[in-house]
């Protein structure tokens, strides 16, 4: 039998030691003594100690709960009688704490009524020794509180489901009322005493979750005011909150819970006011939000059918969009996708109109909401970021609105906003920018169920623009605007000359430069064979902004013009290709024909711009798409034709560097991706240099371009098999000889 010391020393070093091999040995052998048999005498011991620590003790207790679970088959009947008997004993001698050890003590003997069915009935055997000692109500209240977790969550119970769903309902079925009974008489003789008003709440809570005690039954008892009572107690908030929600959740069956509905409504329709007292304390602000989100998805149908009578349930939740603080808001947004949802079924269909007030209220609340506050200057990075994803998460609860009101009543109220703005700022110069900046951010937003035909406000929107202020956020956030309305521009195109200067201005506002990028090529997408007539001027601007920009942005930028190329009549094309691709062509020629230098920190630069500039001309073969082919090559191949002297030169002198290879493989898929098998005239080349470069250098990138090789013409394999099946054999080859040493594997893992 292990000696009582040693197991004293483990836990001791378990807990204590700064020697991690100690502590890692300690806890190995607490873990094989909790396995024997003699771990339940040993146990017993501790618990019943004295001059023993708190950690020791826990450890016994812990030690308890685990054989009860694994090793009770250890045990006979006679001693596993002695099992409860003791646990008994030890519940009264810690009747007073600490709590971690009542709790672990109590779902020992929860196991124990589960496991042991000639216990015939715990529960009442448990109220008939304790309910009426007043020393042992927090003992017996935890005890009725973890029963139905330990059946409902516990997934190590060693029963099967059937058999443990009729021991649940020995166990709670049958004694729910008793219970019931019990926590009523408790909670009566509980004034003033807040640790038991919690500890009766959570036992309710453990019974209600369990669906053991039904919400009907809460009628005759005092739990429901006493749940809505205590959200104005700090001490009793959390549980209350939790009481509350799962009370509104489990009468969500509204045929069989309607008069607990009402009473439940009348103290929903209170809570809105003390809502807007409550506005400066974050936690009652919140676990009211959490209320009324609940009540509004449990009696969601009832809300709609019913709306007069269930507003302000609504209006609750409205309340907390508005005045929430905007953490907290999220928690309602459920409510409203589903709402928005079931009044578009067309079974609900008729109760539309009634809520189009609500949504539009809504729209006016959100944009509100959505103002960059006057401190932002003072905001940590990761302040910006949770108030940036907020904006997003808001702009689904936007179209959640348009779905509901349809485009033109959700635009009217941005339009009228910005409307407002501009003639407020004639007046009054120094109005919030912010003023203006939320609305146009909710027109982005919008702009996914916005659609291209809509002609009645958009317009005006559009018409306002010459007349915003100059102002970084606004210039931002129009330029936004315009490119998420791509696709309505290409049914306007009067706008175009406008939209293009105001978006190519933002290129002069740092802050702009990003948003000015992605919102070009978003123009040039969707209105491309409109932009033609604009390639001579855009030619010196994408020569000026190559030299201006950031790498991302210089990508966007590329994929506006290629998209505006993908236009052009076919005869047209492969000229004005060339027209944009020779400037880069050019640069890495010269770059390439120079090859390395000396200069460690030069070589950093010299490979940035050779994968800057590699990655642009992938976006033209990546984007540039004739409508047809019917003169002889694909323009991307006469182009790749043209430009594979400059590729040589780069195999030839810089492809021992990896970042380098990576991108001209990068630069060659989307080549084979958009010409498909129109590339067939450069297929040799591209093959040689795939196995001449993966046999010198071994990188990876080579057997990914290999692999959109064989994926390409493997569409028309008789005609190129013998090219493919060479390329292969020679990959293959080296590959079995590279690998079949250990070392490799880690010296070459597979890369991009």
């Amino acid at each position: 039998m292990d000696n009582i010391s040693v197991v004293f020393d483990a836990i001791d070093s378990m807990y204590k030691s700064d020697d991690r091999k100690k502590r890692k040995e300690a806890t190995n052998y607490l873990e094989d003594f909790q396995k024997l048999p003699e771990a339940w005498t040993i146990s017993d011991q501790i618990l019943r100690s004295e001059n023993v620590s708190e950690e020791a003790k826990i450890f016994a207790a812990q030690t308890f709960k685990k054989k009860i679970l694994y090793d009770l088959k250890q045990l006979d009947d006679t001693t596993k009688q002695s099992l409860i008997n003791s646990l008994f004993e030890l519940l009264h001698i810690y009747r007073n704490g600490p709590k971690i050890i009542i709790t672990q003590l109590c779902i020992s003997i929860a196991d124990l009524s589960i496991l042991i069915k000639s216990w015939e009935n715990p529960v009442q055997h448990l109220l008939e020794l304790f309910s009426n000692n007043q020393e042992m109500v927090t003992s017996l209240l935890e005890f009725l509180t973890v029963l139905p977790e330990e059946i409902l969550y516990n997934e190590n119970i060693p029963m099967e489901i059937s058999e443990l769903n009729d021991r649940a309902d020995i166990l709670l079925g049958q004694n729910a009322e008793n219970v019931l009974q019990l926590l009523t008489l408790y909670l009566q003789n509980s004034e003033g005493n807040f640790k038991l008003q919690e500890n009766i709440m959570n036992c309710l809570l453990s019974w209600i979750k369990s669906n053991d005690i039904k919400v009907m039954s809460l009628l005759n008892t005092p739990f429901i005011n006493m749940a809505f009572s205590s959200l104005r107690n700090i001490r009793l908030l959390d549980i209350a909150v939790d009481l509350i929600e799962e009370i509104i959740y489990n009468s969500s069956d509204i045929k069989e819970n309607m008069p607990a509905i009402e009473v439940i409504y009348v103290h929903l329709v209170s809570l809105q006011e003390f809502l807007v007292q409550s506005k400066d304390d974050e936690d009652t602000v919140k676990g009211i939000c959490r209320i009324f989100s609940e009540a509004g998805e449990s009696y969601l149908e009832l809300i709609v059918e019913n709306y007069s009578a269930f507003k302000s349930i609504v209006e609750g939740l409205l309340e907390c969009a508005a005045s929430s603080p905007f953490e907290i808001i999220p928690i309602t947004y459920n409510f409203w996708y589903r709402l928005q949802k079931k009044i578009n079924e067309p079974e609900f269909n008729n109760y539309k109109p009634q809520f189009f007030d609500i949504y539009r209220n809504l729209i006016g609340i959100i944009i509100d909401r959505l103002h960059y506050p006057e401190d932002q200057n003072d905001w940590t990075s990761m302040e910006r970021d949770e108030f940036s994803d907020f904006r997003h998460n808001m702009g689904d609860v936007l179209k959640d609105c348009c779905m509901v009101l349809g485009c033109k009543e959700s635009l009217l109220v941005p339009y009228t906003l910005i409307n407002n703005f501009i003639q407020e700022s004639k007046q009054n110069p120094n109005i919030p920018w912010q003023n203006l900046e939320a609305p146009l951010f909710s027109l982005r937003a919008m702009g996914k169920v916005v659609s291209e035909d809509e002609s009645e406000v958009m317009p005006k929107i559009m018409d306002l623009f010459p007349e915003f202020i100059d102002h970084p956020k606004i210039k931002y956030a129009a330029i936004l605007v315009i490119g998420r309305y791509s696709f309505w521009t290409e049914k306007h195109p009067q706008y175009i000359p406008f939209q293009l200067t105001y978006v190519t201005s933002g290129f002069d506002e740092p802050e702009a430069e990003a948003a000015a990028a992605m919102s070009l090529k978003y123009i040039c997408e969707s209105c491309g064979v409109l932009l033609v007539d604009y390639l001579g001027q855009l030619h010196p601007f994408y020569l000026t902004m190559m030299q201006k920009l950031e790498p991302r942005d210089r990508l966007e930028v590329t994929a506006a013009i290629s998209h505006v190329l993908s236009a052009l009549p076919e005869d047209k094309l492969l000229e004005n290709l060339q027209y944009f691709c020779l400037p880069l062509a050019q640069k890495l020629n010269e770059i390439a024909i120079n090859g390395k230098v000396s200069d460690e920190s030069e070589m950093v630069k010299i490979t940035k711009e050779i994968k800057d500039l590699l990655a642009q001309l992938g976006v033209f073969f990546k984007n540039v798409e004739p409508k047809s082919i019917t003169l002889n090559e694909h323009p991307c191949v006469s182009l790749l034709k043209s430009l594979w002297p400059v590729f040589e030169y780069i195999f030839t002198n810089l492809s021992d560097i990896q970042n380098i290879s990576e991108s001209v493989c990068r630069c060659l898929v989307h080549a084979l991706k958009s010409c498909k098998l129109y590339i067939a005239p450069m297929l040799n080349p591209i093959a040689q240099q795939t196995v001449t470069l993966y046999n010198n250098y071994n990188y990876s990138c080579y057997l990914w371009l290999a692999k959109y090789i064989i994926d390409v013409f493997s569409e028309d394999i008789n005609q190129f098999w013998p090219l493919l099946q060479e390329m292969v054999s020679n990959l293959c080859q080296k590959s079995f000889n590279l690998f079949s040493y250990k070392e490799n594997l880690v010296e070459y893992p597979d890369g991009k």
